[in-house]
């Protein structure tokens, strides 16, 4: 199951743990119970664990000294918040329950006097000593610290030898047998489908505590068949333990129902394990909806981001894509149209070209003698556009960027930090290149329209190939001849001459128009203008909501929740 460890490691909240605690502890289960029964280390053969679980002093120590015959765990009249967990077992199971895949990340240290066991200790990792013996049941016998302490630490403990066992050996007493935190721990052991031997310590088998306890609280919660429903006497007397004392039937009674959860032995955990797995099923549901609600928050504010971006795209107004691109696109597709002969002379001339720029620096320069200051280069008209082209966007960005900090404030508390600590900021210098960036993928989007559109001319063009090769022939030709008239006349190449050049395509443009009709141009004008804002869409996603997406855990991608769901259920298939 490596799919299903790697998701669950992949597991993750934005939300703080200070600010959602209940969200993490909720994830803390899922995964505890995961690494303490489905880890492959966790998978190798050991004896059936039976967990002695209780509140504040109700005997769970005392009934554990009784079953071992000696004196293991020191019982004590208030809760002891650094109290460790006793685990005895045969010498021959050490190895098994030594090993790294038992109860991972917890100190496993050798037994030697019960006093050690309620030594404080500075770290939080949580302690185990191994009690080894010769004889006793065959099983793992485990003493932990009460489950009704305030400290989260001794819950933590008990937690985990709870996904662990096999079974549980239930310890209250008159006084505490109706605590809803104890109880609450069977109605957990029944989703687990944990067998439950259930003890009232200090009671009497014809009292009304006890007829209370099995009539009523156990029933009410979901233990009906349990291993044994017993009731002990008085225990802490001095000799009972080690057998100089006699002790009540009902011990004999109790360590016979032990037994017979010993000799259950692979099949008790067989039982545990697909109890577990379903056990996992109701984890996972806990941690996934927080999850869930999450991942709804910000595709929420995804669909709000995505607006904000369409409504910038839709005020865009390129300067930078200036001339017209499709203009350029019919330039283009024109001079495709070959004309044999014809469009040889024309093109090593260069007359169109050449004298396009010379009739500019002509125009230019006599206009500014007239007008008496130096006319706009071409150069200065670039440099204008691409200025107003960088203001735009750089607002645009600005506007859109503003409007998603706007959105998140409408997000959970627990939320908000960690999506604005994702979003960019972009200011100063940031924002200029991001700007400038742009400049450049506009430039190549140009060229990619125009590419488009010119093949989509050319086809068009092809239909009426005759009539226009022979209307451009007639237009060029005749341009031609007027140019050369004049020069020859004039001697020289005047401002009058420099309109006869880019007449011939001037023309052939408008004789392209009656011949296609307007619709074309239509269709390719609007096919022009939804690219340049596309363009902008696009750039505008990945530059202002894709850093938070891209950041977001895999966690909160699409189909992980699903994912992590079929992965447990096969495992619980697997284990049935």
């Amino acid at each position: 199951m490596a799919d299903l460890a790697a998701l669950i490691d992949q597991l993750a909240y934005l939300a703080e743990p200070a600010l959602c605690p209940e969200r993490w502890a909720a994830l803390d289960r899922l995964r505890r119970l995961y690494d303490c029964r489905f880890r492959d280390a966790a998978r190798r053969a050991r004896p059936p664990l039976v967990v002695l679980l209780g509140g504040t002093n109700v005997g769970k120590s005392t009934i554990f000294n009784l079953l071992l015959g000696q004196t293991v765990s020191r019982d004590c009249p208030t809760p002891v918040g650094t109290k460790a967990v006793a685990l005895s077992v045969r010498r021959s199971w050490a190895d098994a329950l030594l090993d790294p895949g038992f109860l991972p990340g917890w100190r496993k240290l050798a037994w030697h006097s019960p006093d050690e066991i309620n030594e404080p200790f500075d770290d939080d990792q949580p302690r185990l000593y191994l009690h080894l013996r010769d004889s006793g049941p065959d099983v793992a016998l485990a003493d932990t610290p009460d489950i009704d302490s305030v400290r989260r630490f001794n819950e933590r403990e008990a937690e985990d030898l709870f996904y662990l066992a096999d079974a549980l050996l239930y310890v209250t007493s008159e006084q505490k047998y109706a605590d809803e935190a104890c109880v609450e721990y069977l109605r957990r052991a029944m989703r687990f489908t944990k067998p439950v031997l259930a003890v009232l310590d200090r009671g009497e088998r014809d009292g009304q505590a006890f007829a209370d306890f099995s009539a009523v609280k156990l029933p009410g919660a979901g233990v009906t068949e349990p291993a044994a429903v017993l009731a002990l006497p008085w225990l802490n007397i001095p000799g009972i333990i080690d057998g100089s004392v006699p002790p009540p039937p009902s011990v004999g009674e109790l360590r016979a129902a032990l037994d017979g959860l010993a000799a259950a032995g692979p099949e008790l955990v067989k039982r545990s394990a697909r109890g577990a797995a379903l056990g996992l099923a109701d984890e996972l549901e806990s941690a996934l909806a927080p999850l869930e609600a999450e991942r709804g928050q910000v595709a929420a504010w995804e669909q709000r981001a995505g607006e904000a971006v369409a409504d910038a795209a839709r005020d865009y107004l390129p300067h930078v894509l200036d001339p017209d691109d499709l203009d350029q696109a019919v330039l283009e597709a024109l001079a495709e149209l070959r004309v044999p002969g014809l469009d040889w002379v024309y093109e090593q001339l260069g007359l169109v070209g050449r004298r396009m720029r010379l009739g500019a620096r002509l125009f230019g320069h006599r206009l500014g003698n007239l007008l008496g200051r130096p006319l706009r280069t071409a150069e200065d008209v670039e440099t204008e556009r691409l200025s107003r082209e960088r203001d735009q966007v750089r607002r645009l960005l600005s506007e859109v960027l503003a409007a998603l900090r706007r959105d998140l404030q409408s997000c959970p508390a627990e939320l908000r930090g960690p999506l604005l600590a994702r979003l960019p900021d972009l200011v100063g210098n940031p924002l200029e290149e991001t700007v400038f960036g742009w400049l450049g993928e506009v430039e190549t989007a140009r060229r990619a329209i125009i590419d488009d559109a010119k093949a989509r001319i050319v086809a068009d063009l092809q239909t009426k190939g005759t009539i226009i090769r022979g209307f451009k022939a007639v237009t060029r030709t005749a341009t031609m001849a007027v140019s050369v008239v004049v020069a020859l006349h004039t001697g020289q190449v005047g401002a009058h001459d420099l309109a006869v050049a880019p007449l011939a395509d001037a023309l052939t443009k408008a004789f392209l128009d009656k011949v296609l009709g307007d619709t074309w141009r239509r269709q390719l004008e609007a096919e022009v203008d939804s690219r340049r804002r596309a363009a902008l869409r696009t750039w505008l996603e990945r530059t202002a909501i894709a850093p938070v997406l891209d950041s977001l855990p895999p966690s909160h991608r699409a189909g992980f929740a699903e994912a992590l769901r079929d992965q447990v259920a096969a495992l619980a298939k697997e284990e049935a």
